[in-house]
């Protein structure tokens, strides 16, 4: 089991901090993190911009909630900083290393499953698609639109550009778009 597959055991005081030699073998488990005197866990993520370092926080956040042990988050444009350490013993317990590889996970979380739901004849189309689907709650993504050679050309039918979505939304988007369709323009995956 790593530790990012564990639970955080809250903290009841009274106990002593984990030293150098109970600390070395799960900071070994983990990357890019440091430990800062002894005392605190720090790590800091990058960021094309601050939607995504924001977006980021509050992942961390819902994870820190359910675990019921809270990092101290520095939210900047394009950078977060996360300081993780047990406060009610002022140092270090293996809670705050199982909660970094957490927040590690949120950084590259496990990749959802995605399925094609639609293809288009061209990308104005299957954005115009994939929109109706993002009105209706289905976060949507449109792929081959760079491939797309245009009206009148020869394009193998894996050049289209199609419609993505999680797996979970597939059944509800293909209903969707079956409704809305227009059979001369598009047709289903």
């Amino acid at each position: 089991m790593t530790l990012a597959d564990k639970r955080c055991v809250p903290c009841r005081g009274g106990v002593p901090p984990l030293d150098a030699e109970g600390i070395a073998p799960l900071l070994a488990q983990l990357q890019g993190w440091e430990v800062v005197d002894g005392h605190h866990l720090t790590k800091t993520y990058t960021f094309d911009d601050f939607a995504r370092a924001l977006a980021f926080v509050n992942r961390v956040g819902d994870v820190a909630e359910e675990q019921g042990h809270h990092p101290d988050l520095h939210l900047s444009w394009g950078r977060v900083v996360v300081d993780v350490w047990t406060h009610k013993i002022d140092g270090l317990t293996e809670s705050d290393f199982v909660l970094a590889a957490k927040v590690d996970r949120e950084h590259h979380p496990e990749p959802e499953r995605r399925e094609r739901v639609w293809r288009a004849e061209d990308p104005a189309h299957a954005h115009l698609l994939a929109g109706l689907l993002e009105s209706h709650g289905i976060a949507a993504t449109v792929h081959g639109e760079s491939r797309f050679a245009g009206a009148g050309s020869l394009v193998p039918a894996d050049a289209l550009p199609t419609i993505w979505v999680a797996a979970t939304d597939a059944a509800r988007a293909r209903e969707l778009l079956k409704r809305h369709h227009d059979s001369d323009t598009q047709s289903p995956a």
